[in-house]
């Protein structure tokens, strides 16, 4: 009996031993998914801007220029939702499927870069247009137009600078399936093998009773 309890407390560790290291396995799994489901964002949001650019023959000093063109650019585009046009963080021009878009607080401040907003929307800003590149229409790096410059030729405030955002449907989720089943998979398989185990236990402790 003495040498069935020792059986059963070392079971009992190694069910405890493999659920952490099975939530260790899990958490890194989906700190993998998220990071993956990042770069896919930024991926799509790079594209979408790339198709709303420059494969509608415009370019962003023409879009800063004419932004009535985001009008006929984004309704032609299945999925771009909204696009729109910054100065700094003050939207001067912009365009939406969905109006409602536009009244997420996200859209108050929107960060550079992808932002995912939520399984089926990404919000991808980019600094660009007129003075974001050595090669625009206003030589200055991302200094924007020169009213927007100090006597020293530098811009008088950093944020004060011209980019595009555009809110996408995305991003593509199944890229990174594997590791989302994997972060389900690893819990299920532990639980059950572990609901065997013990009940294995259990019928041999009330074997060796009888």
């Amino acid at each position: 009996m003495n040498n069935l309890n020792g059986k059963n407390l070392l079971a009992l560790i190694l069910i405890v031993a493999s659920g952490i290291l099975v939530s260790v396995l899990s958490t890194w799994n989906s700190q993998q998914a998220k990071t993956l489901l990042t770069w896919v964002a930024e991926r799509e949001g790079k594209a979408a801007f790339t198709r709303m650019v420059h494969e509608n023959g415009a370019s962003p000093g023409i879009l800063f220029r004419a932004p009535e063109l985001l009008d006929q650019i984004v309704a032609s585009d299945s999925e771009i939702l909204t696009a729109g046009l910054m100065m700094g963080e003050e939207i001067i021009a912009s365009f939406s499927k969905r109006p409602e878009l536009l009244l997420m607080p996200v859209m108050k401040n929107p960060p550079m870069g992808a932002t995912i907003l939520d399984e089926n929307l990404t919000l991808y800003r980019k600094q660009s247009g007129p003075g974001a590149g050595s090669g625009g229409r206003w030589q200055g790096a991302g200094q924007g137009p020169p009213w927007r410059r100090n006597l020293s030729g530098q811009n008088a405030e950093t944020d004060d600078r011209i980019s595009f955002f555009l809110i996408f449907s995305g991003p593509d989720r199944n890229l990174i399936a594997p590791l989302i089943y994997q972060k389900i998979l690893w819990p299920v398989v532990w639980m059950i093998l572990s609901v065997l185990w013990v009940t294995i236990l259990v019928n041999q402790t009330r074997m060796a009773r009888l």
